[in-house]
Formats: structure tokens, C-alpha cells, sequence
């Protein structure tokens, strides 16, 4: 089963920005609506997503995610992507150096026609799935920095500054 990430190349607005009260709003101002989209291949089928709506939408689970795959040797995690155009559960466990994804699909942006390709779980090596959200995790700590984005909450200051970790131990890999 195949798992892969072409990230893009994301247009960033640089400011002035207002003030965001969430990690997720500062993307939102932070990328460009005309941005290059990313592609996430499930099973060789091509799912698109947009940075400014997709990704800042779900920022917080995929942290969480790739938090604990970073930290744990073996763990279960159910991530909930709930943006309009990438609604979706993986129920994603790990050990032994493998991840297994078993997804739900919600809601897929272009109404993809190979569900039953999408319906079948993914497994392969944690490291890889993990380099394989490298350079979109780069690509939104990037954007944070030079769009000029202020975020003006305690809680989700505390998650930027995860997020660079996540991004320097990724780079690691």
C-alpha cells in the first residue's frame, strides 16, 4: 500500500496581518488562497489539499500525530481531519517501526472516484511516513515566519513553538 506527499510550493502573504487568536487562523492568514495545493497520494489516488484552508484546518491533530510518532516507540492515536474538502479519520497505530492507517472518509474535495482504493488501509515504515510530512510541516513553519503572522494566544503560542520542534526533529530524519 502506497502513502506519499508532494508538498508544493506555497505563495505566502506577507503582512500586515491582524492579530490571530489560533495557530490554524494564523495559516489561514499566512498562505496565499492562490497557493500551489499539496497532494497527498493514499493508495495512488491523488487527494489535493490546500494549504490556507486544508492544512490550517487541521494543523492541530496533525501535530498531535506526528507528535506522538516522534515520541512513542508504539502508541494508537485516532486523528480527526475535519476540514470541508479533506474530512477524514485515520485510526493510526504503530509499533515495531511500522504504521498502520486504517481510514474513514468523510468528505473529499473533486468527489475522487477511486473510493475503493481509498478504503483500503495503508501500512509502511514510521520513519517514512513521517518524511513524508517533513516538507509540509516546514513549509507552515516558513509561512508563520515570513508572512510576519502574530498569534496572541498563551495555548496556541505554546503550539507554534511544538511545531518547530516537530519541524527540527523531522528535519533530523
Amino acid at each position: 500500500m502506497t502513502f506519499a506527499i508532494v508538498s508544493g510550493k506555497p505563495r505566502i502573504r506577507r503582512g500586515p496581518h491582524p492579530i490571530s487568536d489560533s495557530l490554524g487562523g494564523a495559516l489561514q492568514e499566512a498562505f496565499d488562497c492562490e497557493s500551489e495545493d499539496l497532494t497527498l497520494y493514499w493508495n495512488e489516488v491523488a487527494i489535493p489539499l490546500e494549504y490556507k484552508y486544508d492544512v490550517a484546518i487541521i494543523v492541530d491533530d496533525l501535530l498531535e500525530m506526528l507528535q506522538q510518532l516522534l515520541d512513542e516507540e508504539a502508541g494508537e492515536f485516532e486523528a480527526r481531519f475535519f476540514s470541508d474538502t479533506f474530512n477524514c479519520i485515520w485510526h493510526i497505530r504503530w509499533s515495531g517501526g511500522v504504521v498502520d492507517i486504517r481510514p474513514v472518509w468523510l468528505e473529499l474535495r473533486h468527489r475522487i472516484s477511486d473510493a475503493e482504493e481509498l478504503q483500503r488501509p495503508i501500512g509502511l515504515p514510521t520513519t517514512e511516513f513521517l518524511r513524508q510530512w517533513k516538507p509540509v510541516v516546514q513549509a507552515t513553519v516558513v509561512a508563520l515566519h515570513e508572512s510576519g503572522v502574530e498569534v496572541d494566544n498563551a495555548e496556541e503560542i505554546k503550539k507554534l513553538r511544538q511545531l518547530e520542534r516537530v519541524a527540527d526533529e523531522l528535519a533530523a530524519l
